[in-house]
C-alpha cells in the first residue's frame, strides 16, 4: 500500500513540475524574437513523445485517425503531413506475412506512442530521399548519372521497407484540428488506389469533394467518421485487428448508439481496441463488440462505460461474464 502511495506521488510530484515548467517556458517565449520562437517551437514539437506532439498540435488534446492504410500508403502520406508540418504518428493495426528468423511476426518497433515526431522521419526517409533527387534532377537537368543512382539506392531501399511490410495494415493518429487536412490525404490515396488524380477523383466523385471543403470549413466541429461512405474504409471501427486478440482479453458487447460514445474515449486514452460489427439481416448494425486486453480493464473502467451492455472475459478466465 505505501508503494503504490508513493508511486502517486511521485506521479503527482512529475505532473506539477511539468506545468511549472511548461508555464515558465511560456513565460519567456513572450521575450523570444519571431524567428527564434518558430525554431525552438519547431524543435520542441518534433522531439517530444509522438502522442503529446498530437495532442499538442491544436487547441484541443482530441485526437483521430484513418486506418487500414498499407506500408506504402502510411509512408507517403506521413512524408506529405511531415513536409507540411502536420504532427502524425503511425501504429500498426494489423501485423504483415513477414516473419523473423526465429518464426516471430515482425513489429514495427520504430512506431508507437512514445516515439517522437523526429523519430518518425526514418520511417520516411527513403521517399524523401527519392523526391529530394528526383525534384533535382527535373529542376536542373545536371549530374544526371549522379541522381540516377541515388534514386535507384532509395527505391532499392524502399521496395525493400515495402516488401519486408508486406500484408500489415497502418493507423495514423493526429489531432481532430487536422480533420480536413487529413480527409485531402484519404482523397490523394483514393485516387492513387485506382490510378487516376486527385481532380479526376473529385470530378468522379464529387460527394468527396464536398465532404472534404466541409470538413476543411468545419474544422473541430466535424469527425472523420462523418466524410460519408467515400472514406469509410479509412475510418475502420478500432485501432488494432481483432486477430491481435488471443490470450487474455476482454469483449465488451454493447448497442451502436452506447459505442458511439465508448470509441471517442478509447482514442484519446490510447487504447488498443478491436471492433466486430454484428450486423442484422436488413444489413444495419445491430451490436458492437468491443475488444480490449484484460491489463487495460482499469483504464477501460475509469472511461466510466461498465454500466452498459455485457463484458465478457476471455483466455485465463475464459468466456466469464464479470
Amino acid at each position: 500500500m505505501a508503494e503504490v502511495q508513493i508511486k502517486q506521488d511521485f506521479d503527482s510530484y512529475s505532473r506539477n513540475l511539468q506545468h511549472t515548467l511548461e508555464a515558465l517556458l511560456r513565460i519567456i517565449m513572450r521575450f523570444v524574437p519571431p524567428r527564434v520562437k518558430a525554431a525552438l517551437n519547431s524543435f520542441y514539437k518534433n522531439h517530444l513523445e509522438g502522442i503529446r506532439a498530437v495532442q499538442n498540435d491544436g487547441p484541443t488534446k482530441e485526437l483521430e485517425k484513418i486506418t487500414n492504410l498499407s506500408y506504402e500508403e502510411m509512408v507517403e502520406t506521413m512524408a506529405k503531413c511531415q513536409k507540411d508540418d502536420v504532427a502524425v504518428i503511425a501504429s500498426e493495426f494489423k501485423k504483415g506475412y513477414q516473419k523473423d528468423e526465429n518464426g516471430n511476426y515482425i513489429v514495427d518497433d520504430e512506431l508507437g506512442n512514445k516515439k517522437s515526431v523526429s523519430k518518425m522521419k526514418s520511417i520516411t526517409k527513403a521517399n524523401r530521399k527519392i523526391q529530394s533527387y528526383t525534384k533535382f534532377q527535373s529542376k536542373y537537368n545536371i549530374l544526371n548519372g549522379f541522381t540516377n543512382r541515388k534514386i535507384s539506392k532509395w527505391n532499392e531501399v524502399y521496395d525493400k521497407a515495402i516488401n519486408r511490410h508486406e500484408g500489415a495494415r497502418y493507423n495514423l493518429i493526429f489531432n481532430k484540428r487536422q480533420v480536413g487536412y487529413m480527409a485531402d490525404r484519404i482523397a490523394d490515396i483514393k485516387s492513387k488506389r485506382i490510378g487516376i488524380t486527385k481532380e479526376e477523383f473529385y470530378n468522379e466523385h464529387p460527394e468527396a469533394k464536398e465532404a472534404v471543403e466541409k470538413a476543411i470549413e468545419k474544422g473541430l466541429d466535424l469527425n472523420t467518421e462523418e466524410l460519408g461512405e467515400w472514406a469509410k474504409e479509412f475510418v475502420n471501427e478500432g485501432n488494432t485487428d481483432i486477430s491481435n486478440f488471443k490470450d487474455d482479453y476482454l469483449i465488451h458487447t454493447v448497442t451502436m448508439e452506447e459505442y458511439t460514445n465508448i470509441y471517442k474515449d478509447l482514442d484519446n486514452n490510447i487504447i488498443p481496441y478491436g471492433v466486430e460489427l454484428n450486423k442484422s439481416i436488413d444489413g444495419k448494425t445491430d451490436t458492437v463488440r468491443v475488444y480490449i486486453h484484460s491489463e487495460d480493464l482499469e483504464q477501460y473502467q475509469k472511461a466510466g462505460h461498465l454500466d452498459k451492455g455485457v463484458l465478457q472475459s476471455y483466455g485465463k478466465r475464459d468466456n466469464k461474464n464479470i
